[in-house]
């Protein structure tokens, strides 16, 4: 329910946690906690901050498809906010978390089952943040999620991981997973 997040002083205060983030020095847990929570509450943002039609009417749009950008400017690449003091689009952050090696760490493939772009066929957004102490039981629980609900984005389509039937049956961001378990298919089995 966006409406009741955007009433939410709560949301609001931790955008303005999340902006004033210090990531200095921080342990590859840190790295993925931070950033996943603020790639999904951005997200959310995205959608309860961007006018449309429906919001003039005094209703909240439904999906992050619904914001209108230009052609040249998709949703991905608007600012969606700050972190860390940086100006940040969700491109930006999940580049960061595909590719965390100017941070001295690698990739884990697990993120692409925990950032939600905020459409039917994303992983679900988790009722709860990702923390330190939890990071892998909870990225481990979101992939398996995700990878058991053929309607969210994930299928098996001979050996390649698959974008959901709603959106194409183009491999899904196949060279991360090949990079981290030798093929989508083996990234499929270990989670």
């Amino acid at each position: 329910d966006y409406c009741s997040i955007a009433a939410d002083p709560d949301f609001a205060a931790f955008k303005n946690e999340l902006a004033s983030a210090n990531v200095a020095n921080l342990t590859k847990a840190e790295v993925y906690a931070l950033y996943m929570n603020a790639y999904n509450a951005l997200a959310v943002d995205m959608i309860i901050r961007h006018p449309r039609p429906a919001r003039r009417l005094g209703k909240c749009i439904s999906s992050i498809t619904d914001i209108g950008v230009l052609p040249a400017l998709t949703v991905w690449d608007e600012f969606a906010g700050v972190v860390a003091g940086k100006n940040m689009s969700l491109n930006e952050i999940e580049g960061l978390l595909r590719d965390p090696s100017p941070l001295g760490y690698e990739e884990d493939c697990r993120v692409h089952g925990c950032i939600v772009c905020a459409s039917v066929s994303c992983p679900n957004l988790r009722a709860e943040a990702y923390t330190v102490e939890r990071l892998d039981e909870q990225m481990t629980d979101n992939v398996k999620d995700w990878l058991a609900s053929t309607g969210k984005g994930a299928a098996v389509t001979g050996d390649h991981l698959t974008a959901s039937h709603i959106l194409s049956p183009t491999p899904w961001f196949a060279a991360d997973f090949t990079k981290c378990d030798g093929s989508p298919l083996a990234f499929m089995y270990r989670a």
